[in-house]
This record gives structure tokens, sequence and C-alpha cells, in this order.
């Protein structure tokens, strides 16, 4: 996962105000974010007047959202956008905001070789969530028996109501049910790291159509990266999250953010990372993608 200094944030808030300074902005944009740790991430943005923030879960209302066109930034999961963008090249992806935050949790001590041959139940069958766990079994030649709930929260309920089985969970799921309930977890990120030498994997992208300005665009990606710093460092985070209706224990606040792996990476400085992940999910199983995007795919 990629580590900002505070002299790049200090760089940052320098272009933002030139760019607010020496220039008005043309329009109010239209940004589509999918719920957890994405919408975390542009909680501070969504405190701009510049912006018309909408808030959806699920795959189909992402997809929906390329379709509609209605939208000048959308973020979503960084494979979604590469297929959509093969069948209609609208939106580009400008960046990456988030490196991963799946874990496998169970209510005694966990590591990848106690999980050979053993019950797992997941949640995102045939999407990343799968692709991520079944890689990295395999990887290890371990064999187990997935079986598959609709979403993060049943999940959650499941292991609420029977804790001696192995889950996969996401961030800040995981953080709040650790309020409720102890867990051991095996990091998925840290895997993948050993396996591929990669710092993270690249899970959630920033997506811009195409008529987006450049200016716009920077702007846009500066009120991120400061809205990803106030997350991280300001004292009334917690009290901005909740603002927006998002309910987050106090003791669960500082872990989820940690361990949800939220930084902007530009897709210039993403590309490597891209790119090895957008071949081993195609290797894995091309329909998670269509194929691999060639450079028009990067803004």
């Amino acid at each position: 996962m990629p580590a900002w200094s505070k002299k790049s944030y200090l760089l940052v808030l320098i272009l933002a105000l030139s760019l607010h300074l020496f220039g008005c902005e043309s329009k109010r944009l239209n940004i589509l974010i999918p719920t957890g740790s994405p919408q975390y991430a542009a909680a501070f943005l969504q405190q701009s007047e510049q912006y018309n923030v909408t808030i959806v879960s699920g795959a189909e209302a992402l997809t929906a959202g390329f379709n509609d066109i209605g939208y000048d930034i959308i973020i979503a999961p960084v494979n979604m956008g590469a297929k959509l963008y093969a069948a209609k090249p609208n939106y580009q992806l400008s960046g990456v905001i988030t490196w991963g935050n799946y874990y496998l949790i169970s209510a005694s001590e966990i590591d990848l070789s106690v999980v050979d041959r053993l019950d797992i139940t997941a949640f995102g069958e045939n999407q990343i969530p799968d692709f991520m766990l079944k890689y990295i079994l395999n990887h290890h030649d371990i064999e187990a028996n997935i079986t598959y709930l609709d979403s993060i929260a049943s999940i959650t309920s499941a292991y609420l109501l029977d804790s001696s089985k192995i889950y996969l969970i996401a961030e800040p799921s995981m953080s709040i049910l650790q309020t409720k309930k102890t867990l051991q977890y095996v990091d998925l990120q840290s895997e993948y790291q050993n396996i591929t030498g990669e710092t993270g994997f690249p899970q959630a992208g920033v997506f811009v159509h195409k008529n987006i300005s450049s200016r716009d665009l920077d702007l846009f990606h500066s009120r991120l990266i400061q809205s990803i710093y106030k997350l991280k460092h300001s004292d009334d985070a917690l009290t901005v999250l909740k603002s927006l209706g998002i309910e987050l224990p106090e003791a669960a606040f500082n872990p989820a953010i940690n361990r949800s792996n939220i930084d902007f990476l530009v897709s210039a400085d993403a590309k490597d990372a891209l790119n090895t992940f957008y071949q081993l999910i195609y290797d894995f199983n091309p329909n998670f993608i269509g194929q691999i995007p060639n450079d028009d795919f990067y803004r």
C-alpha cells in the first residue's frame, strides 16, 4: 500500500489552493461512491459544495451508474471499471483509492495452515473477494469447502450466531464485529504481498468520464487526498462520519481505518500494481475482467 508523507500532503494542499485561487471551478461534479471504505475516504470531500455525492450499495447500482453516464466520477472495483470500459469506453481510471480490506476470521487462533480441508463461509461469489480467497488458497495448495452468503452483513450475523467456523469478511465490518465478539484473523492483503511482492492489491478505483477537464480532475484528486488525510488525522473524523449517517463505534474507528488500507495513488503510479492484478485475474478467470485494459484505459 502506498505511504503518503506529510510533505506529499503539503504539496497537494498547495496545488488545491493554487487551483482555487487562479480560476473558477467550471461546474458541480456528480460523483457515485459505494458504501464501505470508499465512502469513508470521501467523507470530508462531501462537505464541499462543488460535489454532488450519491452513495449506493451493491454492484448493480454501480454498474447502472456507468451505463447511465450521468456521473462525472465513479468509485468502483478496478475490475468492474475495466470490464465496463471494454464494452463502452466512457470512464477511464484516474487512480486507486483502496488497497484491500479482506480478512479470514475465526474465534480461535487462525493461519492458513489450519484452513486446509475446513469449511469457509464467504461473500462475493464470482467477484473479487472470491478471487482473492481462491487465489491465495490455490497458491498454497489448500483445499477448502467454500459456501457463500449474500452480503457482508450476512457474514457478520452468521459469525455472531456461530463463531466456531471460519468466515471471509471485510473492513469496516470486521472492526465493528470485533467490538461485539472476540475474533482472530488472517490478513489476505499480507498473503497477497507475500505471493506477488506487491505492497497491496488495487481494490477500488476512481473512474472519470472522458469529458471531465484535467483541471477539474486535478482539483478532485487533491481534495480526495485531503479528505483521506483528514480521515486519518482529524480529531473530528468520527463526528464527520456520523453526520453522514455512518454508524461506527468509537472503539472500531482506528482499527477499521488502519485495516481498510485507504490511500490514493494516481493511475500512472499505480499502473504496475494494476497490471499485475489484472493479469492474475485474467489468468484465474477471464470472466472477472473480460480483457486486460490497454493504455487508453488510464487517464
